[in-house]
């Protein structure tokens, strides 16, 4: 026991000593040259045909292209109506939601006012003069001729007076006051009249004696009663006619008075318009004539303007206003219906909901995305590649996609699209490369899931192979350095290289298959190759001739 005590006590001396000499080898300070001399290795490989593709291996996310963020075009309105839950599914033409429509047919109804008066308006900028108010113009300005003329004939008048009419009124006054008196002289001789009346009178007379005598039988017989009728009747009959004679010979003496009267009236009027005329217009008289006549000129160019307006058709300037005005009200109103028909949310498409974004009584804006909605059997994965590979992505080239978030399960896909034009970000220019999604069941993935993507750039068979850390730029390009098999000494060429996958490159030209190339790495690159890090295989670390890369590589 004693002594299996003792051998641990040494072993862990040993081992102590050990790591203090690994430590003060691994961290004690080093000259560049002894450094370079522990951490600097070389392989000599051949160049062999063999099989590799080039990829590349971005990240993407998981996006519907057939999605809507869908809102109602109306502010401050509440909604009355949600018929969906997250997760629901969905058919084209399905009602999702509504809004209260009071408000918003209230805004139509004025909106469609607006527009009936912007339209009467527009109509009469178009049209503003009818047929009818054409002839209506037309007559006014026949008539400011007809008044002006008038004007210039009284201004005439009163400047040079024409006494020839007046004088000849005056004349004919007097001889129809004289005919009137004439008349009236005659009617008053006449005594036929008076006979005519003393005739009635008498006969009058005689028929009421008559029946008064008949009055005096008091038991007339039947035929008596009816003889005394008779004479009552005449009686009545005559005292009508007198009394109808005595007020036509009235009648006649009045209507001669009369017309004495009014012919003394006309006659006096005729000569005091000679008389006037004979006096001379006074000034007060000839400057209302003159005001007149200026007033007539006035009024006949404003009526052949008007015309003249009417005939040139519509004003440019109203119509062009009331053309706007119209287009404003148009527009206006349509927006007032979009919005009264946008109360009812519709579903686009067939989809899912995947975000529902507001809950009954809630007032909703255009900034409001009420529900969201996507096709998710239609994904598809947008990846952004810098511009340093940009150029090795082509529609159509087959990728490979897995997800963290469904472990075991790989999907494929295609490029799809490859935008011109990249934009900014942190500083550096990507591009949104779009790819499809396929696999036998898209289930468990959704919009927004990270994919692990690997683009196949390229692919070759049977190419001329060397490591990739091989290959070395210089001024004039890609070169290699390889061995001469006889003498051992080393040579540097140009090369053209093709595809890549990061740890072997494919040659296209300068080299030969067989020829031995000369592979140099640092030990960080050493620890890359041995642990994967860098993406390739590890190579032989005896500085002996490696083998030729593995068949499909």
């Amino acid at each position: 026991m004693k002594r299996m005590k003792g051998i641990l006590k040494w072993g862990l001396a040993l081992a102590i000593l050990a790591g203090l000499v690994w430590a003060g080898w691994t961290f004690w300070p080093r000259s560049d040259e002894s450094v370079q001399a522990q951490t600097s290795y070389t392989q000599v490989w051949q160049a062999a045909r063999g099989d590799i593709s080039a990829s590349i291996n971005p990240t993407g996310e998981v996006y519907a292209p057939r999605q809507a963020r869908l809102t109602f075009d109306a502010s401050n309105i509440p909604l009355v109506e949600l018929n969906v839950t997250l997760g629901q599914t969905v058919k084209a033409g399905d009602v999702l939601a509504r809004i209260e429509t009071a408000t918003l047919q209230g805004a139509l109804d004025k909106a469609e006012a607006n527009l009936l008066s912007a339209e009467e308006a527009l109509e009469k900028a178009q049209a503003p003069y009818a047929d009818i108010d054409i002839r209506r113009l037309e007559a006014a300005v026949v008539q400011a001729q007809v008044n002006l003329k008038a004007a210039q004939q009284s201004l005439m008048d009163l400047q040079n007076p024409d006494t020839t009419a007046a004088e000849r009124k005056v004349r004919e006054a007097q001889s129809s006051l004289l005919s009137a008196r004439d008349k009236l002289a005659a009617l008053k001789a006449d005594t036929s009249v008076q006979e005519n009346l003393d005739y009635l009178q008498w006969q009058y007379n005689e028929l009421e004696v008559q029946h008064g005598q008949l009055l005096e039988n008091p038991n007339p017989s039947e035929k008596q009663r009816d003889y005394q009728l008779l004479v009552r009747n005449l009686m009545l009959d005559a005292k009508e006619t007198l009394e109808r004679a005595k007020i036509q010979a009235q009648i006649d003496l009045l209507k001669a008075q009369h017309d004495v009267t009014t012919a003394e009236d006309a006659l006096a009027d005729a000569q005091e318009a000679l008389a006037e005329l004979l006096k001379g217009a006074d000034a007060v008289s000839i400057s209302e004539a003159q005001n007149t006549i200026a007033q007539a000129e006035y009024d006949l160019m404003k009526a052949q303007d008007d015309l003249e307006q009417a005939l040139a058709g519509p004003d440019a300037t109203a119509l062009k206003s009331a053309q706007a005005k119209y287009d404003s009200a148009r527009a206006a109103y349509e927006n007032a219906l979009a919005a009264l028909d946008k109360a009812t949310m519709i579903a686009p498409f067939d989809g899912t909901v995947t975000r529902v974004g507001a809950k009954l009584g809630d007032l909703v804006s255009p900034n409001l995305t009420v529900v969201t909605l996507a096709d998710l059997t239609d994904l598809r994965v947008k990846a952004s590649i810098d511009e340093t590979k940009i150029t090795s992505i082509e529609i159509g080239q087959p990728v490979e996609i897995t997800f963290d978030a469904l472990p075991g399960r790989k999907f494929n896909g295609a490029v799809l699209e490859v935008p011109l034009e990249g934009r900014l970000n942190n500083n550096v220019v990507v591009y949104d490369v779009v790819i499809t999604l396929e696999g036998d069941s898209l289930t468990g993935l959704k919009p927004g899931m990270t994919a692990n993507l690997k683009i196949l750039i390229g692919q070759k068979s049977n190419v001329l192979l060397v490591p990739a850390m091989a290959v070395k730029q210089s001024a004039e390009g890609a070169v290699v350095t390889i061995q001469d098999i006889a003498g051992g000494g080393t040579s540097t060429t140009p090369v053209q290289i093709g595809l890549s996958d990061g740890t072997y490159v494919e040659i296209v030209r300068g080299l030969n298959e067989g020829d031995r190339v000369i592979v140099q790495y640092e030990q960080q690159q050493v620890q890359q190759m041995r642990f994967g890090t860098g993406g390739g295989i590890a190579v032989p670390l005896n500085g002996g001739a490696g083998g030729p890369p593995p068949e499909g590589r």
